[in-house]
């Protein structure tokens, strides 16, 4: 993720709104995991508040601070846009334009593979940010119950393939907001009741308003390269503590740094490929029935 933002995709975004998306970054990044300002949001009522509102800060920075610089130009439309639901599923469903051939899904069988490694990286970074959260929030117990993610993300992923395949959308989480939700879920019930209801703010109020107000489109379409960078920049950083926790033993640590270095200067799959070498040879195959095993409790300290 951080490579395609500072190196793969640089070109075409970062160097094209630099000032902005550094802001929208960096004020981001500090207000959700600086722990200098963790001590300050203790005692200052005021910037808990501030650091509780997630990405919108940065975002707001970005969007004041794009068009005074000259990385940003607004067209806002006014109305109200009625998705093209018919028209799409008529371009896109199998119903309408025909099944694939049998040597197409056959020859889709590798990317398929490799689909399913990202994905499966995806559910061990969600499920580890949450048990991370769950230090903090005793209070609320939350069911992580991988089995269950894999069968509700077949069910959805093989009726969007019949109805509306649309890949970016049949990922298992949203890394960048995850965290997000998480971090303010984990300052506590006066933060957010529930950790389900940060989800169900972004998923089932905010996200299907945007898609029918078209003055919010518009508005916002200038700012989706900054919107992508944030979300990478996030994710990677999300990753990155991810991935370092969860090795216990300095061969596996160095696994880690073996596979991230492969995925940055290799091909996906040769990456990929090397990242399952490496483990089977250097780590071996792990045969405990829970795939990410829960961190033992520490004892109080005296």
């Amino acid at each position: 993720a951080l490579k395609r933002v500072f190196v793969d995709d640089a070109e075409d975004r970062l160097l094209q709104q630099p000032i902005a998306t550094t802001l929208a970054c960096a004020i981001c990044l500090i207000l959700m995991f600086s722990k200098p300002l963790d001590r300050l949001k203790r005692h200052n009522g005021k910037m808990m508040k501030l650091a509780s509102l997630g990405l919108l800060p940065g975002f707001l920075v970005a969007a004041i601070v794009g068009p005074l610089v000259g990385e940003v130009q607004y067209d806002i439309q006014w109305g109200i846009l009625v998705p093209p639901v018919a028209d799409a599923f008529a371009k896109v469903s199998p119903f309408m334009i025909g099944w694939p051939s049998m040597d197409m899904f056959l020859a889709a069988i590798p990317l398929a593979l490799i689909s399913y490694i990202i994905l499966f990286g995806d559910l061990v970074t969600g499920n580890e940010i949450i048990r991370d959260g769950l230090h903090s929030r005793k209070d609320e117990k939350i069911d992580v119950n991988p089995t269950r993610s894999h069968y509700s993300l077949s069910i959805r992923n093989a009726i969007m393939g019949l109805l509306a395949p649309f890949f970016p959308t049949q990922g298992s989480v949203w890394a960048g907001v995850h965290v997000v939700i998480v971090q303010r879920w984990k300052q506590g019930p006066k933060a957010m009741r529930s950790l389900h209801d940060g989800l169900a703010s972004y998923y089932m109020m905010g996200l299907p308003i945007i898609f029918f107000l078209l003055p919010v489109l518009t508005g916002l379409k200038p700012l989706l390269g900054i919107a992508l960078s944030l979300t990478l920049v996030l994710t990677g950083f999300a990753c990155a503590y991810i991935a370092m926790s969860i090795p216990k033993e300095n061969t596996e640590r160095g696994t880690v740094l073996l596979i991230g270095a492969s995925l940055a200067f290799f091909q996906p799959w040769v990456g990929l490929l090397i990242g399952v070498i490496a483990t089977l040879a250097l780590v071996g195959w792990d045969t405990s029935n829970e795939p990410i095993p829960e961190a033992p409790e520490q004892p109080p300290a005296d």
